[in-house]
């Protein structure tokens, strides 16, 4: 009697582990889909929907890195009127996976008229090991704006640990 027992519930518990795998396989499917659609967000005019779209897609990244196909859609952004939606967009470009990808699109942005764009462009930067890189960041030592000169120093501090510089 305990071995029927042990064996019943053995395959209850079998056959809800199934259940649960299949579940996960169903949401990485979903999850698939929701790029798409947040892809296509992005392009509406509205801010708010843009930028709901911009923070699940960083959620999204901070758990798998994001693919070639949400770079090169997020891209274009960092050139968006708004300067809340670059200064996002350079937020979710911290979490690609192709980081030579969004070396240059990246690098330009540092001349941004807003602070919160270039100095966010720089941490995003900061995750990149490449002499450009440093070099293009050693030439807000000398910005206007304490808050991009602090955030520079501490970046090219940081690096040079790194390296042993």
């Amino acid at each position: 009697m305990r071995i029927r027992i042990f064996i019943i519930t053995l395959s209850v518990l079998l056959m809800f582990q199934g259940c649960i795998f299949a579940q996960s396989k169903q949401v990485d499917l979903e999850n698939g889909f929701k790029i798409e659609q947040l892809l296509e967000q992005l392009k509406d005019k509205d801010y708010e929907v843009r930028k709901k779209a911009l923070n699940a897609l960083n959620k999204q990244g901070e758990i798998h890195s994001l693919d070639d196909l949400t770079t090169k859609a997020l891209i274009p952004l960092l050139q968006d009127s708004d300067w809340r939606i670059r200064a996002r967009v350079v937020i979710v470009l911290h979490n690609v996976n192709n980081k030579k990808m969004v070396i240059d699109p990246l690098i330009a942005v540092l001349s941004d008229e807003s602070v919160p764009v270039v100095v966010g462009a720089m941490q995003t930067l900061s995750g990149i090991a490449d002499e450009k890189v440093i070099s293009e960041i050693s030439k807000l030592l000398d910005s206007d704006n304490l808050q991009i000169r602090i955030t520079a120093e501490e970046i090219l501090t940081k690096a040079a640990k790194k390296t042993g510089s």
